[in-house]
């Protein structure tokens, strides 16, 4: 909602080491979540592709600040994995089984 002019204003009066090191954080933490969907994931297809995954997760972090889109949808075009598995990598192990 702002300005386009005002951030790229204010950004030079920042810390670049702040910039970097939110960056950084940043990059960490959706590898992380990337990883988490990965895992059971892998259990259930063993020729899931950890790139696809990665680019799925980061695609679905991103959109969904802007639309409700997540990982499923990505990894459906990507890597043939059905939105349903998409979405159960979310869940508990416990109520994988139910499914």
């Amino acid at each position: 909602m702002a300005d386009l002019k005002d951030v790229f204003a204010i950004l030079p009066k920042n810390n670049p080491l702040n910039l970097v090191a939110a960056v950084c954080l940043f990059l960490t933490a959706s590898t992380f979540v990337a990883l988490a969907l990965y895992a059971p994931l892998r259990c259930s297809n063993l020729k899931l592709s950890l790139r696809k995954v990665t680019m799925a997760s980061f695609a679905g972090q991103l959109l969904s600040d802007i639309t409700p889109v997540r990982s499923g949808y990505f990894l459906n075009n990507l890597a043939d994995v059905t939105v349903e598995q998409g979405t159960t990598g979310f869940l508990p192990r416990e109520e994988l089984t139910l499914l």
